[in-house]
């Protein structure tokens, strides 16, 4: 059998299940990026010299820890890496932001971490008679550039996925969040690994499970105005939130300005926010 590392953030372990259904394939568990520490360095360099195949991905040459750094694999193992990208796209919700403050820290609500910059907008009119979004926010933008960023980045990739996206981005959910794809994007990233290893992946299955849609926000297909619009993210009913909660554009907008009241003097200045990812 044919044993395959795959190392990236939230989207290697469903890459990993993908690769599974071929039965000849021994797929380790997956090495997550974020989750890393230079003290796991003797581990992964004898899971990655064990494997035949290590489907990296991409990563900047400052990223730390320094022994999972995708262009360092590449030179280390020239004959079995293989560099993917991270899968990252602001264009199918171009409002979605983190959202983090310098004493609060990321600052959490209805859809978790992720904050839609023209309800806070609308919070920041309605209570402090001031706007946080400007004349210039143009979503096509946004959306150009984040492809145009995932184009470059694609540059130092062994597979590519931007022109599956240009594609079908207009009339297909892609997304759920920036960085949640949809499963149907990720097969098609395994299948292009697939043909570019050698080995064979048998037909998707028509309905299964999405892996990445804890979190489903407004999007360019399903928005706030979209009629029966259902959105999901956290209850925050209890203490401790729990995933699942649907919510309509309304009760979405109305927990969303429960939790900014709840902080309403950090709030106050907006200049020392930080909204993440940034326009690109």
């Amino acid at each position: 059998m044919t044993k395959i590392t795959v190392i990236g953030n939230c989207q290697a372990r469903p890459l990993a299940n993908i690769l599974r259904s071929n039965t000849h394939l021994d797929v380790s568990h997956p090495i997550i990026l974020h989750l890393a520490n230079s003290d796991d360095s003797e581990e992964h360099e004898k899971t990655l010299a064990d494997a035949d195949l290590v489907l990296a991905q991409a990563t900047s040459d400052a990223f730390e820890p320094s022994h999972l750094r995708s262009a360092s694999l590449k030179q280390q193992f020239p004959e079995k890496v293989i560099v993917w990208p991270n899968i990252f796209y602001l264009g199918q919700t171009p409002y979605l932001r983190y959202l983090t403050h310098p004493k609060l820290g990321r600052i959490m609500g209805p859809l978790d971490a992720y904050h839609d910059l023209r309800l806070l907008h609308e919070w920041y009119i309605l209570r402090l008679g001031r706007p946080i979004l400007s004349a210039e926010f143009d979503p096509l933008r946004i959306a150009m550039r984040s492809l145009e960023n995932l184009k470059l980045k694609e540059s130092a990739c062994d597979v590519h996925i931007s022109d599956l996206i240009v594609e079908h981005v207009t009339y297909q959910q892609l997304f759920f969040t920036f960085n949640h794809p949809k499963k149907w994007l990720l097969v098609q990233l395994a299948q292009r690994i697939s043909r570019l290893a050698e080995f064979k992946l048998p037909p998707p299955e028509k309905q299964s499970k999405e892996p990445l849609d804890l979190i489903i926000p407004p999007n360019t297909l399903q928005d706030l105005g979209t009629p029966n619009a259902q959105f999901k993210g956290m209850d925050l009913s209890d203490q401790s939130p729990k995933p699942g909660k649907l919510y309509t554009a309304q009760e979405l907008r109305s927990v969303f300005f429960q939790t900014y009241d709840r902080i309403t003097e950090h709030l106050a200045d907006p200049d020392t926010l930080r909204f993440t990812p940034d326009d690109a």
